[in-house]
């Protein structure tokens, strides 16, 4: 697992994990929106996608739903949000 695409909009928590995965050695690629993580799907090849649950744009949900169909890559959803019940986490598991 060496290549990974993080889809969060926060700049302080980009810079942290980009540090972080840089310095153990793995490939990093950012998206800041769902358009653009869509587009980085749709063009790479990753081993590891973090989404982050809440953005401008939508949410991480939507990028989960479209890789299921095609990919069993793994998922880690990450938000700084502490309100979680309303969402769906088997969502992206019945596809």
């Amino acid at each position: 697992m060496n290549k990974i695409l993080l889809l969060e909009d926060d700049l302080s928590l980009i810079n942290g994990l980009t540090f972080a995965f840089q310095k153990a050695g793995f490939e990093l690629d950012i998206a800041r929106t769902i358009k653009e993580a869509d587009t980085a799907w749709t063009e790479g090849k990753y081993d590891l996608l973090i989404l982050d649950v809440s953005l401008p744009d939508g949410s991480g949900f939507e990028i989960c739903r479209k890789v299921r169909q095609t990919s069993k890559v793994p998922i880690i959803f990450l938000t700084v949000s502490d309100d979680c019940h309303d969402w769906n986490i088997y969502d992206c598991q019945q596809l």
